[in-house]
Formats: C-alpha cells, structure tokens, sequence
C-alpha cells in the first residue's frame, strides 16, 4: 500500500489523499486498486457571526463585512481504476475504517480518538 497526495487546488494546495493496494502476481508487486479520498470542488460560503435581526429572524455575517468561501463542500471517496475482484474485500474493509476515522476526527478531534 502506498498513500500520496492529490494537489489539485491552486497554489498546489492538498485537498485529498489517493492510496494505491498493491498484491503480488507472478512473483511481482501489481497495483489492483485506487482509493482516492478528497474534497470536491465545490466553493462554499462561511461566515463568523450570527446577529438577530428586529424582526426575530437571525442574520449571518463577517465582522470585516466581506464575504469569505472554502473550497470543498463534500467529502469524495472514489475509486478512479477499475479494481480486480480480489481486492473489493481490502476496499470495503479500507473504506470502512476511513469513514470510522473521519467520524471519530469530528467527534473527538482526532483519528485516532478510539481503537479501531
């Protein structure tokens, strides 16, 4: 298994990690799959302060009154290769702990939070 970096943002900026499993074939190291597990695209807006309104409402806003986006909305697991049959086991086991680690990151501020 290797793990490495998918830049694909401006500037070279990370935004997901892509994970080849390799298996051994005739006596060599093949790579059977691809994992890669990003951010999408997608701009999204944010803001740092919530003010109610006069009418009850509630208004969202920045203190320096510009508007402010992230880039990514949605968390993208993908598999960009045709994967041999023999490693779907390895995937769905591999996809599993990804989601568990990414659930236990925002729960408790860590991957590593609980034992998996």
């Amino acid at each position: 298994m290797s793990v490495e970096c998918v830049n694909e943002f401006e500037g070279g900026d990370t935004n997901g990690v892509m994970v080849r499993l390799y298996d051994f074939r005739d006596g060599k190291e093949v790579e059977i799959a691809q994992l890669i597990a990003k951010m999408d695209k997608e701009k999204v807006q944010v803001w740092d302060t919530i003010v109610p309104t006069k009418d009850g409402g509630i208004e969202k806003m920045n203190r320096d009154g510009k508007d402010k986006f992230i880039d990514g909305r949605f968390f993208v697991v993908s598999r960009p290769l045709p994967a041999d049959e023999s490693a779907n086991s390895a995937l769905k086991a591999m996809i599993k702990r990804l989601m568990l680690a990414i659930n236990a990151y925002y729960s408790f501020g860590s991957p590593f939070a609980e034992d998996f």
